[in-house]
Formats: structure tokens, sequence, C-alpha cells
């Protein structure tokens, strides 16, 4: 009788999730594009490469796994600063640690801001008002006591 054991079993390193995420609209530019894949990555080997819908590189060609991710799983690149409203496609090429290579990619969309900011608006206006009320206030008190 002869016995055979399994060999070592190996997951390939597959896109899981990514920050943005595939198909997001965004209204504030990201500073970086991290994806998360569904194993450990091998060292070296990795590319992410982010286009705006003209196909001019927006990345700043730094592509890593990500330092902050003990596991290996995930890998990073930085954005160039004020990115514009545009559809961002995200190209990525990875190593898993069995060696074999994936590729994929997905897009994102950068939009303009057409919400009222609301938050840069109440706290001043809330002021104010604080000040008229105080302020009538004060008037009033100094009528009803004949001081003014």
């Amino acid at each position: 009788m002869i016995w055979q054991l399994p060999g070592p079993a190996f997951a390939h390193a597959e896109f899981a999730a990514s920050f943005p995420a595939a198909g997001a609209q965004l209204d504030l530019a990201p500073t970086e594009v991290l994806i998360l894949f569904s194993d450990a990555l091998a060292e070296g080997g990795h590319t992410i490469i982010v286009t705006d819908a003209s196909g001019q590189r927006v990345d700043s060609g730094d592509a890593r796994r990500d330092p902050r991710d003990a596991a290996g799983r995930s890998l990073i690149v930085s954005l160039q600063a004020n990115l514009a409203p545009s559809t961002y496609t995200v190209t990525w090429r990875n190593t898993g640690s069995d060696g074999h290579l994936l590729d994929g990619s997905f897009q994102f969309s950068l939009r303009r801001e057409t919400r009222f900011a609301w938050w840069l608006w109440v706290p001043p206006l809330v002021l104010l008002v604080l000040i008229l009320l105080v302020g009538m206030r004060s008037r009033n008190e100094k009528g009803a006591c004949g001081c003014g």
C-alpha cells in the first residue's frame, strides 16, 4: 500500500476590497489607494497605477505593501494632491506568497461638491444669533431700570 500525503495548499492573493471602493463616487479626494487581498503578498513585484479619464497618471509611483498591515495582505499607493473631478482607473498587479501573479482593475469617481456645506455656516450663524439675543436682552434690562 502506498500512502501519499497532500502537498501544501496555497491560496492566491485575490482582490478582496479596496479604498476607495470599486465604483465609489466620492466628494473628497482620497490621498491614497489601498487594496486588500485574500492572502499574504510576496515581497516586491507589486504595482498600482492610478490614471484619470484622460489617461494621465495621478499616483506617486510608490506602490508598496502597507506597513500598517501586519498580515501583509494589502498594497498602498499615494496619490497626487488636489485631484480634479474625474473617473479614475486603478490597475493593480501583485505576486502572492505562492508566487502566482494576479492583476485587475477598478474605477472610482471624484465629483464636484454640490451639497450645501452647512457645517461652514451654522456655527457662525448661531454665534451671531447669540450675540444679537444678548444685545437685545441687555438693552431691555437697561430700559426696564430707567438707567439708560
